[in-house]
């Protein structure tokens, strides 16, 4: 592929990454320092299940206004735009993925809806938004998609 001389653009990803054992209790610290009032926790079930949810819950208090864990495996555009309306519903301003690659893309659509309106299918193609989205702290439970560093998101149509 031919690249022209009117080609340019720059590249930024400012991720803060926090690690080690406990690093989950600092949540409420940096959505509170980020601006965050409402965040809605976006998982699925098998994290519910297996009680990291309610460790979520416990370190964002108050700040905490729901949970949407309807995420399956490779997840879809009906998904993210369910996710918009229960996250509308509780008036979200933040939210907190906890999960893999699938969780963490679908609360990056969901980030662009709470910010922008739609649905998601408005939004498909790149360089199509021009401000920054909704805050999202993301907390990986997999080492795989390295969803929780890069602007990409994928998500079946």
């Amino acid at each position: 592929m031919p690249y022209d001389d009117e080609l340019s653009f720059d590249f930024l990803t400012p991720t803060k990454v926090i690690f080690g054992l406990g690093a989950t209790k600092e949540v409420r610290i940096e959505i509170r320092a980020l601006g965050g009032e409402k965040t809605l926790i976006v998982t699925d079930e098998g994290l519910v299940r297996a009680g990291l949810v309610e460790r979520i819950k416990e370190s964002l208090g108050d700040l905490c206004v729901g949970v949407f864990s309807e995420i399956p495996q490779d997840s879809g555009v009906h998904v993210v735009n369910a996710a918009a309306k229960v996250a509308r519903s509780f008036k979200a301003d933040s939210l907190v993925s906890l999960g893999g690659g699938s969780v963490i893309d679908t609360a990056k659509g969901l980030a662009v809806l709470l910010k922008e309106g739609g649905n998601l299918e408005d939004y498909q193609g790149m360089q199509m938004l021009d401000r920054p989205q909704t805050l999202h702290v993301c907390i990986p439970t997999t080492a795989g998609t390295g969803s929780e560093v890069t602007f990409a998101a994928v998500v079946k149509d």
